[in-house]
């Protein structure tokens, strides 16, 4: 997903039959029901307040950064957020495209 100005302008389906899930020996994999799994895992209003935490995170250090964020319920978390490192524009070295088209999966978290 990506935005320009607060507004999407690409979305990807979730392609998710699984969620990682807190347990008592630490995260668990456990399977989602069909109605969950086909649906798309934030509702309009929460992809505008990430992109809100998104906005003001680069307000406050003054440049673009990379945020990463959860919810816990109806509450939405900060976890990180840090300088996007990308290669000049001007130079041909921008990474930017190629940054957004990655797309993570669960494999890529355990490494």
């Amino acid at each position: 997903m990506s935005h320009a100005g607060g507004r999407v302008t690409a979305h990807f389906e979730p392609e998710r039959s699984q969620a990682v899930k807190l347990d008592e020996t630490g995260v668990s994999l456990h399977s989602l029901p069909a109605d969950r799994a086909s649906r798309d895992p934030l509702d309009d209003a929460d992809v505008q307040r990430v992109i809100e935490l998104a906005r003001r995170c680069e307000e406050l250090f003054g440049s673009p950064h990379d945020v990463e964020w959860t919810f816990r319920g109806d509450e939405l978390l900060l976890l990180q957020s840090r300088p996007t490192t990308t290669g000049d524009v001007d130079s041909g070295d921008d990474q930017r495209a190629w940054n957004l088209s990655l797309r993570p999966s669960f494999d890529s978290l355990g490494d």
